[in-house]
């Protein structure tokens, strides 16, 4: 029941809902943005070796 009344507020209160959705997606761009870095540097260290 409580994860049900937790799940509830999230995603019934629409303005916590994009909150959260905006949050997550941001997570996911600087994620994202990690991995092009930490891709690019390894490919400048391979050419390198």
């Amino acid at each position: 029941m409580m994860i049900f009344k937790w799940f509830k507020k999230i995603f019934f209160n629409n303005k916590k809902r994009d909150e959260y959705i905006e949050r997550q997606i941001k997570e996911l761009k600087i994620r994202a943005a990690e991995l092009a870095v930490f891709k690019e540097t390894e490919a400048i260290r391979l050419k390198q070796d």
